[in-house]
Parts: C-alpha cells; structure tokens; sequence
C-alpha cells in the first residue's frame, strides 16, 4: 500500500447539476461574444471592401456569421439523429421528423430552435458528467475561435478604426486616400 494514498473526491449529484448549469451559462455567454465579434468584423470587412478597395458587395458574398453555426449545429444534430441510426420502425418515422423540423429551423435561420433541440438530445443521450465534459470542451473550442479573430490582422485593423473615431478621424478614408 503507497503511503499517499490517492483519494478521488465524490461529486455529488446535486453539485454536478449545479456545475452543468454554470458551463451551460458560460458557453451561452461566450457563444453571444463570438457572436457579437464576428458581426462587428464582418461589417468592418465590408465597410473596407466596398470604400478602401472599391469593390461592389454582392448580397451573395456577405455571409451572417451566425450561418456557420446553424449549418455546424444542423450538421450535428443530423448525425445524431440520422434515421439510419434507428432500432425500429418507430425511432425511424420520429428522426425522419426531427430531421424535417430542424431543416425547417435552417431554412428559417432559427439557431435558437436547432440549439434547443441538440441540447435536449443530448442531455437525454449522455449522462450529467458527460455532458459536462462535453460542455467543456465546446467552451474551449468557442474560446479557440475567440482568440483566434481577436489575434488577426482584420481585428487590429477594426480596433485601430475604433480608436481613430474616437480621435474624430476616418482611418477608411485615410487608407483610400493613400491607397490610390
């Protein structure tokens, strides 16, 4: 017997309930800022395209940052759900109509909706540990992401428009002006 035994200490069910709605809460928070992020540089993006560059934005080009997560949270959740997975006939007919649903949730842009319904999934899939590990890592992944944008060159550059605005100049203009 080592003399330091290692003692795992006991998570209590009341405890684990309590962290999983602590990381659900942080991962909506961070979710909402990458969110917010990702529109302010998107509008940057086009605000310099169509001054500095004189480039014309087709209504095609401009992508709503939150498209990418509908499409990756659709693409999870059809994984999941994929009537091939099914053990009767039964669980078959009500994937094929939870897939029809979140289709439609896409087809409408509700990410709310596809986020409801993967959460309810996989909160009655997995077990409350699980999930939180699970909780965890879609954290680390949103603060990946997070500190990614925040490390580019196009932030930079909408933080340094910020600053000049606040100094009543136009950093776009300049840069049009000097880039002719």
């Amino acid at each position: 017997m080592p003399l330091f035994p290692i003692i795992l200490p006991q998570i209590t069910e009341t405890n684990l309930h309590v962290q999983l709605w602590f990381y659900r809460l942080m991962h909506n928070n961070i979710q909402e800022q990458l969110y917010t992020i990702e529109t302010e540089l998107l509008a940057f993006q086009i605000r310099y395209q169509t001054t500095v560059t004189s480039q014309p934005i087709e209504a095609e080009d401009v992508i709503h940052p939150k498209s990418g997560v509908l499409n990756k949270t659709f693409r999870k959740l059809a994984q999941l759900l994929h009537p091939d997975k099914a053990i009767n006939a039964e669980d078959a007919q009500k994937r094929t109509e939870l897939i029809a649903k979140a289709s439609a949730a896409v087809q409408n842009q509700n990410l709310d909706l596809l986020m409801e319904m993967l959460n309810n999934y996989q909160s009655a899939s997995l077990s409350n540990s699980e999930q939180l590990q699970a909780l965890k890592f879609q954290i680390h992944t949103l603060y990946s992401k997070k500190y990614q944008i925040l490390q580019s060159d196009s932030w930079s550059l909408y933080q340094l428009e910020l600053e000049w605005a606040e100094q009543g100049r136009d950093l776009i203009a300049y840069l049009k002006q000097h880039n002719s």
